[in-house]
């Protein structure tokens, strides 16, 4: 998931069909990532409110 895969998708692949077992299992916060997706989202918010002031 950490590479843009859904939830679903890891079930497909794993053969999990409780959500459970694959949130309980696969779906970890990693740090350095959690860390890449604010700052993509923080980019992304500060270019709309850059443009918006032009």
């Amino acid at each position: 998931m950490i590479q843009g895969g859904t939830l679903r998708e890891v079930m497909n692949q794993l053969g999990h069909v409780s959500e459970k077992v694959a949130i309980r299992y696969y779906q970890l916060t990693v740090a350095s990532h959690q860390s890449q997706v604010v700052d993509e989202l923080a980019e992304s918010f500060m270019s709309g409110i850059q443009r918006r002031e032009f």
